[in-house]
């Protein structure tokens, strides 16, 4: 609940999501497997964060979008 709060108010370009679906907040885990995990989910989104911060971008977002009021 606090994580989609945040990502609410942060509003970022791109999440990471490793696929911990299966693993219970008290399961028994084993860390190297869980590293793997998010290293595997970063490969997949390295692509899209890359373009998403690349200066064009940046530039676009800064000058060109609407922001929200706060």
């Amino acid at each position: 609940m606090l994580t989609e709060l945040r990502l609410k108010l942060d509003d970022p370009d791109v999440i990471v999501r490793p696929d911990v679906e299966g693993i219970g907040l008290l399961d028994q885990v084993d860390v190297h497997k869980i590293v793997r995990l998010g290293e595997e989910a970063m490969d997949a989104v390295l692509p899209d964060l890359k373009r998403a911060t690349a200066w064009p971008n940046r530039l676009r977002r800064k000058y060109f979008s609407p922001r929200p009021e706060k």
